[in-house]
């Protein structure tokens, strides 16, 4: 009974979602969040542009070791960018972000030390990376609303569940950089970090494509981007935008003119919710 419980869908998704809220926890409510710092990087006048910091393999980024390279950028006198996140895809070669140095030497500076900071490998996991069991929830979705499943029901279920991630991201307050000190309490290390925008469309628009046609999944995600407003009103330009990529996707797709008239009526009363 145990074995035919874990292999339902719904324990699936259930799973899923707490492990992905533990990640989310983890990654985006601990650490200093914020802006660039205004005049960052503070190097000095023999700075000729910043080194570019290439992947040694090619994969997905899988985790970053902060203390590594906030250390090797103490001792370099050196700051250091990374312009890639945990899930991110790249190839070897490919850069990952930039290093500025006052003093590359007269040997020139290797930056294989810290490019192996980056933890690269074959496939995604979800350490380090909140947004990879929101991306396994749409995957459950999209695959429900296949025309060989036909099952919108489960899309539903699943969407449930994505929105109760995207509220816990879009109420946990951060900038768009994740910032690392030194022991001299300078910014060594900015990483890029995700933002509200870039998980609402990882979210709502692959399941705009494929259920388009089935009008529950639509209002579905109405009531999942009425949940990310009414956890963040600051993110509702970014809501505006999802929904009106929805509303495309309806007129689009909708074929009977009372389920596009539901659609649109639910879309105006999260715009105005009076």
């Amino acid at each position: 009974a145990h074995i035919v419980s874990s292999l339902r869908v719904e324990t699936i998704m259930t799973d899923t979602q707490e492990d992905a809220a533990s990640v989310i926890d983890a990654s985006l409510g601990v650490g200093e969040h914020g802006p660039r710092p205004a005049g960052w990087p503070p190097v000095g006048s023999g700075d000729t542009g910043p080194l570019d910091l290439t992947a040694p393999r090619g994969g997905f980024v899988q985790a970053v070791s902060r203390s590594r390279l906030v250390a090797w950028a103490e001792r370099q006198a050196a700051y250091v960018q990374l312009d890639v996140v945990p899930g991110d895809h790249t190839l070897a070669g490919r850069s990952l972000g930039r290093v500025w140095v006052a003093d590359r030497g007269d040997d020139g500076l290797d930056l294989g030390e810290i490019a192996s900071a980056v933890l690269v490998g074959y496939e995604r996991t979800p350490d380090e990376d909140p947004e990879f069991g929101i991306v396994q929830l749409v995957d459950v979705a999209a695959r429900a609303l296949s025309p060989s499943m036909n099952d919108p029901t489960t899309a539903v279920h699943a969407i449930g569940h994505v929105a109760a991630l995207l509220g816990r991201v879009a109420s946990t307050e951060r900038g768009a950089f994740r910032l690392s000190r030194g022991q001299d309490d300078s910014v060594r290390l900015i990483e890029r970090d995700r933002t509200v925008p870039d998980y609402l469309a990882v979210a709502v628009r692959p399941l705009v494509r494929a259920g388009g046609t089935h009008p529950q999944v639509l209002l579905a995600l109405i009531d999942l981007l009425g949940y990310v407003r009414a956890q963040a009103p600051e993110e509702s330009a970014s809501v505006d935008a999802e929904l009106d990529y929805l509303l495309r996707g309806a007129e689009r797709d909708l074929a009977d003119a009372t389920d596009r008239e539901a659609v649109r009526t639910a879309a105006r009363r999260l715009s105005d919710p009076r």
